[in-house]
């Protein structure tokens, strides 16, 4: 996080791709690393890291590192910035949300 804020993206890539080997799971290295490649226009990219923290929360129903409605709300617009399927990705998203909010609420 501090190459992230010191706007050294590449170290901050190779930092967080080694936490990633070691543990493919780690949240916090996958939403950062999802905020590089942002920066760094691999949308893509970005989207397939938060999809994996979706998929660990779904598949472990245990609360994640951040709010998982900020990991929905980003991945969906970066969905929207690639202009690409936005509209299934805003119903399955809305189908989530919905589980999440009747489980714990």
């Amino acid at each position: 996080v501090c190459y992230i804020r010191l706007h050294k993206l590449t170290e901050a890539k190779e930092l967080f791709d080694s936490i990633l080997l070691r543990d493919p799971n780690n949240e916090k290295a996958l939403f950062h690393s999802s905020y590089v490649n942002r920066q760094n226009g691999r949308l893509k990219d970005a989207i397939s890291n938060l999809s994996k923290i979706i998929a660990h929360y779904d598949n472990h129903k245990k609360p994640t590192s951040f709010p998982i409605s900020r990991i929905y709300e980003t991945r969906g617009a970066l969905f929207h910035q690639l202009q690409g399927w936005w509209w299934v990705v805003f119903v399955v998203d809305m189908y989530y949300m919905c589980m999440y909010y009747m489980h714990y609420t």
